[in-house]
């Protein structure tokens, strides 16, 4: 009897079963951290959503705050950043670590999560993903790939489809198409 009652109200008691207001879906971090040592912040998002105050303790996570306000503007956690004092916010840190106030200004940068990438396959075989747009030239491509494949600058050429490609020229121009591979050869120097 003993070990049914000790099993009954130890899992009631994490679940947060006990508490009187149900749970926002963020777990019960998220609903008691508004009753230990909270501020007030304002969160300004960069969009059309105005902005809003939220209770947060200093002591939690960027991360943390990132979950709530993203859920609260309704915006996938991958694509939000969070700015303060012209400093984007790192997940790791705690408020306290960027010396943030009661009334802080919190500024929520929302960028479009990158679907599309392109494989660039080098000489021995191995493979580089590479995040674009179609916009991007191929210059940049090239130094996105010196810098993954060989850890520093270096001169390449890439070859898409039979074509080398020109450094001036966009992406578009060579209609190129997420998940696709661009041959590197590395020129010796």
């Amino acid at each position: 009897f003993f070990f049914f009652f000790f099993f009954f109200f130890f899992f009631q008691a994490e679940d947060g079963i006990r508490d009187r207001s149900p749970s926002r879906g963020l777990g019960d971090v998220y609903k008691r951290q508004v009753h230990g040592n909270c501020m007030q912040i304002k969160v300004r998002p960069n969009s059309s959503i105005p902005e809003f105050n939220l209770q947060f303790d200093p002591g939690n996570s960027v991360f943390l705050l990132r979950q709530v306000i993203s859920k609260e503007i309704n915006v996938s956690l991958p694509s939000l950043y969070l700015c303060y004092d012209q400093e984007m916010l790192e997940d790791q840190d705690t408020l306290e670590d960027y010396g943030m106030q009661e009334g802080a200004v919190v500024y929520c940068v929302v960028k479009p999560v990158v679907s599309n990438y392109l494989l660039a396959k080098l000489e021995d075989g191995t493979e580089v993903e590479v995040n674009f747009h179609q916009s991007d030239t191929v210059k940049k491509i090239k130094r996105i790939v010196a810098e993954r494949a060989f850890g520093k600058r270096c001169k390449l050429s890439l070859v898409y489809n039979g074509t080398t490609m020109k450094d001036a020229k966009e992406l578009r121009e060579y209609k190129v198409k997420s998940k696709e591979k661009i041959s590197v050869i590395r020129s010796c120097a």
